[in-house]
């Protein structure tokens, strides 16, 4: 019981603590050496910060997979369904669809995809088109309020009435991730004024740390979905039971006699 209660303490906040923090110290406190690890100025999509958000994507897909051969109801493998595209979908997002290996390979430089991109206005994303990065950021920031502040501080009374939100609504532990994801934002501010980042691969783009964690609160929220049972009213209960187990029930003595007579 310790040991596990020692490893949400790890998984929710310890973890993203030592995987965020050290890339932010050190792209702040040494951009032209260790710095360039986190985000290289060749493509910052080569750095640790932003193969980190990959990682985070993928096991969301992997995770909702899982989601998909686990379920035996419907609308969940549905909803599972939905959300392994998505994943697919905001992973070859990240990547550019493969551009920017593609720019790599083919000797292009930075300078040479900044005039494609933002001269010629060739389209590399989905989410870099017009103002659809600014609806998708506030939708995001609309959904994780209500995902991990709100949900997780509802009474435990009407998550006990309410199977659908029980289901829907994460452990109390994420609120502890969510307090680390508003930490490392005002770590990046505090370290913004105080360093000059101008010129380096991540200027204008500091969002990038705050999107990691991002990855992650989803991530864990995933994890959390795929451990639980999609909410089945009563009266549909020997309908969903019968995909899982066939439970046998034998007739009394008394029963059988009439049945026979």
């Amino acid at each position: 019981m310790r040991r596990e209660h020692f490893m949400k303490h790890v998984v929710y906040w310890i973890l993203p603590l030592l995987l965020l923090l050290p890339c932010i110290l050190l792209y702040f406190t040494d951009p032209q050496g260790t710095g360039k690890y986190i985000a290289p100025d060749i493509n910052r999509e080569f750095g640790i910060i932003e193969n980190l958000q990959l990682i985070f994507i993928a096991s969301i897909a992997i995770t909702a997979v899982k989601g998909i051969k686990l379920s035996s109801i419907p609308k969940e493998r549905y909803a599972w369904i939905l959300i392994t595209a998505f994943s697919v979908f905001v992973f070859l997002e990240e990547i550019d669809y493969g551009l920017h290996y593609y720019e790599y390979l083919t000797g292009k430089s930075s300078a040479q995809v900044y005039h494609e991109f933002v001269v010629e206005g060739k389209i590399r994303n989905v989410h870099n088109i017009g103002k659809i990065n600014s609806v998708i950021k506030f939708v995001v920031y609309l959904v994780m309020i209500v995902l991990f502040a709100v949900l997780p501080l509802l009474p435990n009374k009407w998550k006990q009435q309410y199977p659908c939100l029980r289901y829907v609504a994460p452990s109390r532990w994420i609120l502890a991730t969510g307090a680390v994801l508003l930490l490392m934002n005002a770590v990046t501010s505090w370290l913004n004024h105080l360093y000059n980042v101008n010129g380096t691969a991540l200027a204008g783009n500091l969002s990038e740390f705050e999107e990691t964690m991002t990855y992650y609160l989803f991530m864990l929220y995933c994890r959390e979905l795929v451990a639980k049972r999609w909410p089945v009213p009563a009266q549909g209960w020997h309908i969903t039971v019968r995909a899982v187990t066939r439970p046998t029930i034998r007739a009394k003595p008394e029963q059988q006699d009439v049945q026979e007579r």
